[in-house]
This record gives C-alpha cells, sequence and structure tokens, in this order.
C-alpha cells in the first residue's frame, strides 16, 4: 500500500516539503479564522433575537395584542 503522491506527480505545497505540521497548523487557523468571521457577522442578529425574547417573557401582552386585535379578546 503506498502513502502520499506518486513519484511522478509533481506536488509543491507545505505538507509534501515535510512540513506537516506547519501545513496543518496553517489550515487550522484558516478553518479558525472563517468560523470567528461568521461568528461576528451574526452576532448583531443573535443579540437582537436575544433581546426579543426577553421583550416577550417581561411583556408577554406583545405576543398576544394581534390575535386579541383580530379574533377579539374571547377567541372566537
Amino acid at each position: 500500500m503506498m502513502h502520499g503522491p506518486l513519484p511522478d506527480q509533481q506536488d509543491h505545497s507545505e505538507a509534501a516539503t515535510g512540513k506537516p505540521l506547519v501545513a496543518a497548523l496553517g489550515q487550522a487557523l484558516a478553518l479558525c479564522n472563517r468560523v470567528i468571521e461568521v461568528i461576528w457577522g451574526t452576532l448583531a442578529f443573535v443579540l437582537l433575537m436575544m433581546l426579543a425574547v426577553l421583550l416577550l417573557c417581561f411583556f408577554p401582552g406583545i405576543s398576544t395584542w394581534l390575535p386579541d386585535l383580530v379574533m377579539g379578546s374571547d377567541g372566537r
């Protein structure tokens, strides 16, 4: 069983030149940077959702106001 690229293939990546740890760390850091970028991009939306949940917990009438207006307060 042969591991790695075939001898006639030219692979000039860091993993092929004998620095697999450096290559793996580089890929891990690139992944972490992408994850952090996604987290920062969605943070505003997550905070707004948390604020909405808190508002509904402290003022539950907000969620029942429109149905009461349309259906009537007795629900019929």
